[in-house]
């Protein structure tokens, strides 16, 4: 179509083309002044005289579906409209403001369509749910809401059964039992026999032991009655509960007893005044109903003592005749001791042994040994001090004693004061301390020897007790140059 339009037009100039469409020039370019239909338009020869084309109405084609808007070669670049619906082939094209709105989306072919389509709640492919996508990273957490108020406090739960009873410590008692099976031995046998721990004897105690179950335990009635075995203790474990005696009395020697009953001996009472001088001595009767021979009584101021019984019936006094009584004659005056007598010329001193010895029992050396050369022991017993608990800041350790010392109870942190340790320089010498410990741990935190503060060098650098458990601190006392060089400590723990 070509249109030849007017030179220099002014605005609200009119111009009607071949075509019959009136148009008219608003300054800037012409527009048409009614809805017209273009039947035709000739790019190359329709021109304008403007940038701007502006229409005012419908832009309608002459033929349906018969015109392009643009060309491949000649496109226009860009398609401005509002949010009303843009129809392609009877589908439409809209916008919410926000989106893109259409039912689907064919992204293949026409033989092989890939086609995106909304359902309820849903994307189909090809009309089918499709499956879920992988899932998106977490988003950031979002910050802490404000807490809640606390609930309210649940009921108490049932309490719990009761704990095992902790070891007893140490006692101080004496009787005990065996179940020891022990033939009857003879004199100086050492009989080595296990009874209960946490007992208290020691070395040179005496002790009685019974095959039956006795009244009493004291040495002057145990012979006729129950007695089977004295003895001295020469050891006793109150760990173990293992002890051993020097046997110095023995009843039914040879006799397989395997139950015992054991206890210390009772100790004689010391010797009674003398009574003043008796000038006569008389054999008489006594009222008595039940009496042994050796019982005193008193009667008319007088101390009788009965020597016999024999038969019965009234006497003089009205008591049964035959319990014969002696008055008790206090002894006379002692007389003047005698001159003492010179000493005798002292014995030359035997000949020292030059080869070697063998000694069959025991030797018992009080003092110092001095052993030069390699000393084969084959069985070693150490003594253990059971000394009360430290409970005070101060506990004294008397080395002339033993070297090991066993608390049953410790309830404070203490100084530990050893004495009576010997001086003699390079020596090297160890004491131990057997602590069991109750649910607060403590320990011998300063060492003194016979008053003097020593500084403590402990192994790891520190140490400290273990609660309940059973501690041993051991120490080791350096001797040089007339002072104590080192004073090392070291601490083991047992369960």
């Amino acid at each position: 179509m070509n249109t030849n339009w007017p030179n220099n037009p002014s605005i609200g100039d009119e111009y009607t083309n071949a075509q019959g469409i009136k148009w008219k020039w608003n300054g800037k370019g012409w527009v048409t002044v009614n809805a017209f239909e273009i039947s035709e338009i000739n790019a190359p020869t329709f021109s304008i005289f403007s940038d701007t084309t502006i229409v005012s109405g419908h832009l309608l084609p002459g033929d349906d579906a018969q015109y392009d808007l643009g060309t491949s070669s000649l496109q226009w670049r860009s398609l401005h409209v509002s949010g009303n619906t843009i129809y392609i082939g009877g589908l439409t094209i809209s916008t919410d403001g926000n989106s893109i709105l259409m039912n689907s989306i064919n992204l293949g072919t026409v033989e092989e369509p890939f086609i995106l389509s909304s359902g309820t709640s849903s994307l189909l492919i090809n009309g089918t749910s499709s499956a879920s996508g992988t899932s998106g990273t977490d988003g950031t957490s979002g910050s802490s809401g404000t807490s809640g108020s606390s609930g309210t406090s649940g009921s108490s739960g049932t309490s719990g059964s009761s704990g095992t009873s902790g070891s007893s410590g140490f006692s101080t008692v004496y009787s005990a039992t065996s179940s020891t099976t022990i033939v009857v031995p003879t004199v100086d046998y050492v009989l080595t026999f296990n009874t209960q721990t946490n007992l208290s004897y020691t070395s040179g105690q005496q002790v009685l032991m019974y095959s039956e179950l006795p009244n009493l335990y004291f040495d002057e009635d145990y012979i006729e009655s129950y007695g089977h075995i004295i003895g001295d203790v020469d050891s006793y474990n109150p760990i173990t509960g293992s002890m051993s005696i020097v046997v110095n009395y023995s009843e039914s020697v040879g006799y397989t007893f395997s139950f015992w009953y054991i206890n210390l001996t009772g100790e004689s009472g010391s010797s009674g005044t003398n009574g003043s001088s008796a000038l006569w001595n008389f054999l008489g009767v006594y009222q008595v109903r039940i009496h042994n021979i050796g019982d005193v009584v008193t009667y008319n101021g007088q101390t009788w003592y009965c020597i016999q019984y024999a038969g019965s019936g009234y006497g003089p006094f009205g008591g049964y005749i035959g319990v014969y009584w002696t008055l008790i004659a206090a002894s006379g005056s002692s007389g003047s001791s005698g001159t003492t007598g010179t000493s005798g010329t002292s014995g030359t001193s035997g000949t020292s042994p030059t080869g070697d010895w063998s000694l069959s029992g025991e030797l018992t050396v009080s003092g110092t040994s001095s052993l030069n050369g390699l000393t084969v022991l084959q069985e070693v017993t150490e003594v253990i001090n059971t000394t009360p608990g430290a409970t005070s800041s101060t506990v004294v350790y008397d080395f002339s004693t033993g070297s090991i010392w066993y608390h049953s109870s410790i309830n404070t942190d203490y100084t530990a004061n050893f004495t009576n340790i010997p001086t003699t320089n390079n020596r090297a010498i160890t004491a131990t301390i057997v602590m069991s410990q109750s649910s607060t741990a403590y320990m011998p935190t300063v060492v003194q020897i016979d008053g003097s503060s020593q500084q403590i060098r402990w192994a790891g650098g520190t140490a400290s007790g273990t609660p309940n458990q059973v501690d041993i601190v051991g120490f080791t006392f350096i001797r040089s140059g007339n002072v104590w060089d080192k004073v090392l400590g070291q601490i083991n723990t047992f369960d």
